[in-house]
């Protein structure tokens, strides 16, 4: 049976409003001059969650430009950069485009192309990190409606990713593994030796992301041939009843072979795998009866 999720999605629209309200009100309030670390840190998470929500929904055009927001936010919450008016001008703009971003993905009037595109680039600018063109859906065009059925086909390795990444610095591995932890659970498989500069990494991750939304997180901080994304399960087979025998691949397999002395039914030894195949006291029958007349 598979159960629509856009109830699911339209909990993100909301939680994601009152987010990008909160983060308003505290950047209006906010001292440029001498800001809150609480304030700051708050600003940020609200833009994380906004982030790691659109990343697990499909919607990369709202994770990719929150990301480049999520990013300066960052810098400056860890004073690399001091708070300006201009960032707050900038953040402000940045709540308001994500908000018709939503718009659009409801169906209603979305953002304007150019005006995401001018400042998400002016972004990236006041983070100080080179970025793609970002991702705008058609107005008035809603994420098509996804079904569980649907989305664990695309999710089929949901349980667990590989990520193979490298090679990159070693200083960048930390900011690589807290953006993949908003996708689930992140732990080191391999990592360079502990006087490389750089080297490469593996990382399983447990979660419900989709590769191609690791994917897009991955490619604001490394070259896309240095991302290598493999399922850890590549099957979703369901766990065979104790001592059923089948070992969950047939759901039909039987429990298990009868006694040596038993009576077996015929078709016994077919295995489920062709269901007239003759069990071995009918192939036998034959000899047994000219053994008899030869004597």
């Amino acid at each position: 049976m598979s159960v629509d999720i856009s109830q699911f999605q339209q909990v993100f629209f909301e939680e994601a409003a009152d987010n990008l309200a909160s983060m308003e009100s505290l950047l209006v309030g906010m001292d440029i001059a001498v800001p809150a670390e609480d304030d700051l840190n708050a600003v940020f998470r609200a833009a994380h969650s906004i982030k790691g929500g659109a990343g697990m929904f499909g919607l990369t055009d709202i994770s990719g430009f929150t990301h480049v927001l999520e990013t300066l936010l960052d810098r400056i919450r860890k004073h690399e950069i001091p708070l300006l008016t201009s960032h707050v001008d900038a953040f402000l703009e940045a709540g308001d485009l994500i908000r018709a971003m939503i718009a659009g993905h409801r169906g209603e009037a979305g953002a304007d192309a150019q005006v995401v595109e001018a400042c998400h680039a002016r972004l990236a600018d006041m983070a100080g990190v080179a970025v793609g063109p970002a991702a705008v859906p058609p107005p008035n065009a809603p994420a098509a409606p996804t079904s569980v059925a649907a989305a664990s086909s695309e999710r089929r390795a949901a349980t667990g990713w590989q990520l193979e990444l490298g090679p990159m610095p070693a200083d960048l591995f930390g900011r690589v593994k807290s953006d993949l932890e908003i996708h689930g659970l992140v732990e080191v498989r391999a990592a360079p030796g502990p006087r490389e500069t750089s080297g490469t990494w593996v990382l399983e991750l447990t979660g419900m992301a989709s590769a191609e939304a690791l994917r897009g997180e991955l490619e604001f901080v490394l070259p896309p041939e240095a991302i290598r994304i493999e399922p850890v399960y590549a099957g979703m087979a369901a766990a065979p009843a104790p001592d059923d025998g089948s070992f969950g691949f047939f759901d039909d397999e039987p429990a298990a072979s009868p006694p040596a002395d038993a009576a077996a039914p015929a078709g016994d030894d077919s295995f489920g795998f062709f269901d007239d195949e003759p069990s071995a006291p009918v192939a036998a029958a034959p000899a047994a009866a000219a053994a008899a007349s030869a004597a």
